[in-house]
């Protein structure tokens, strides 16, 4: 499809990540000699966590690529129990994202990778509205997990959120407003949701939000911080 695209089109690697030295060694072919033009991770790999030591190669080459990511939850145990009321996808994936990166953060991969450019589908589950809580597990002095939350890393879990970048497949106007207004418009990027039934195939309910913005705001969001993130990999758009 990208071949066939005449260059308006790029393509995210998907590595598999049961061995990530394995995957780092595959992402790196699957962009040197097949031109893709950024990578998607899975928040976890069965009982492998993304903030495995397991997994420090991966993050190094896709830091020595400049490679952008594109987070999507998918089943852990924390999701596979959530089987009635459709709760596993309207629930428990966007905690899956949360767990995640929550996780990323406080055992320091984003502190020794500070050039990941990680772009969270879901606008980050419910981060945008934990930062503060996360933040308390960093600061109280007399909190149990106070130790743990400041062993790797050196300052509040909410700055290293404001380095990420956040999809507008939330579903919610007002969700979508805070993520921008808490984010920045260059911290936000227009995305779908197929083939989903429940998903937004077309994009249209962040529509309504977006249009209310400043020009060169709603450009950001609908394709400028893409074509930013993906760099001289980026498709053509004229």
């Amino acid at each position: 499809m990208v071949a066939n695209g005449e260059g308006r089109i790029a393509g995210l690697a998907v590595p598999a990540l049961g061995d990530p030295a394995i995957a780092a060694d595959e992402l790196h072919r699957a962009v040197e000699q097949h031109g893709f033009s950024g990578v998607v991770l899975s928040t976890s790999a069965g009982p492998l966590l993304l903030d495995s030591p397991a997994f420090e190669p991966l993050f190094a080459a896709i830091e020595t690529l400049d490679l952008m990511i594109f987070m999507h939850s998918t089943s852990s145990a924390l999701s596979a129990t959530q089987t009635e009321y459709t709760l596993r996808t309207l629930v428990a994936w966007p905690t899956e994202t949360t767990v995640a990166v929550t996780r990323l953060i406080f055992a320091g991969v984003l502190e020794r990778h500070p050039r990941l450019k990680l772009v969270l589908s879901h606008g980050g589950g419910t981060l945008p509205a934990l930062a503060g809580r996360l933040d308390l597990g960093w600061s109280a002095p007399r909190y149990e997990a106070n130790p743990a939350c400041r062993a790797n890393i050196s300052r509040p879990p909410s700055t290293y959120l404001r380095s990420l970048y956040y999809d507008t497949v939330v579903a919610s106007p007002g969700l979508l407003e805070f993520i921008i207004s808490t984010y920045g418009s260059d911290h936000v990027l227009f995305g779908t949701d197929f083939p989903y039934e429940i998903g937004d195939a077309e994009g249209d309910l962040a529509l309504p939000t977006l249009a209310a913005l400043p020009d060169a705001d709603r450009e950001m969001i609908l394709s400028g911080n893409a074509l930013r993130l993906l760099g001289g990999r980026a498709p053509r758009v004229a």
